[in-house]
């Protein structure tokens, strides 16, 4: 599994294994901008009806209404199984609300909303899902919450947080890991030449899943 990227930056700035990684981490960048188009994975639509796109403050999320409806369409097509839904980097609740109020699984929201900028998003999120009783809120890394993981297996795993190459590879790894057999992975912004690397973690592990659908910046994969 791939080295958690925020527990390294619980190092010194100047610590030695922090530089390295760090140095690691920009050159990986570097590798997928210049070698994006190798990384191209194959496109691939939903076959049948398409739910229609949840209402939604489009201007407060980066997913797209399409791209929601087939998010709705993988948390439909996962709604006869048993676990959690999870999402990975919340933002400001957009995307949380309206997978909540498609499922009657408990929806695990996880994000640090570290910094000052983002207690203006924390609160944001708060007000928007506070009438979704099946939303619980971890504010903590991806990495940090599944060490602590008491909530089972997820069922449908939403990554759109951290969009370098270092942290797809680990966020992907890690839904991977809560994810039972059969489950859906979506990942965000995996086309976009502005985040070379999250195409790149996608494309270099898709041996171990199943494409179920891919549309611009959005892949959807089944666990095996």
């Amino acid at each position: 599994m791939q080295i958690d990227p925020y527990y390294i930056k619980r190092l010194a700035r100047g610590h030695p294994k922090r530089l390295a990684y760090t140095l690691w981490a920009r050159a990986a960048d570097l590798y997928s901008w210049l070698f994006f188009d190798e990384y191209q994975i194959p496109w691939k639509d939903l076959e049948g009806t398409l739910p229609r796109a949840p209402e939604a403050d489009w201007l407060d999320t980066q997913v797209q209404p399409i791209q929601a409806a087939y998010l709705i369409w993988a948390l439909q097509a996962t709604d006869a199984m048993d676990g959690c839904v999870v999402e990975v980097g919340s933002w400001r609740g957009v995307t949380t609300c309206y997978l909540a109020r498609s499922t009657n699984a408990r929806v695990i929201a996880i994000d640090p909303f570290i910094g000052d900028a983002n207690e203006t998003n924390l609160r944001m999120f708060q007000s928007r899902t506070e009438g979704n009783p099946n939303v619980h809120l971890i504010r903590q890394p991806f990495g940090a919450a599944v060490r602590g993981w008491k909530h089972g297996a997820a069922k449908f795993v939403f990554v759109d947080a951290a969009h370098d190459y270092a942290n797809v590879a680990h966020d992907l790894g890690l839904a991977h890991y809560i994810t039972s057999a059969g489950g859906i992975i979506a990942l965000h912004d995996t086309d976009d030449a502005a985040f070379p690397g999250c195409r790149r973690a996608v494309y270099e592990r898709l041996d171990r899943f199943g494409l179920v659908a891919h549309i611009a910046n959005l892949i959807l994969l089944r666990v095996r």
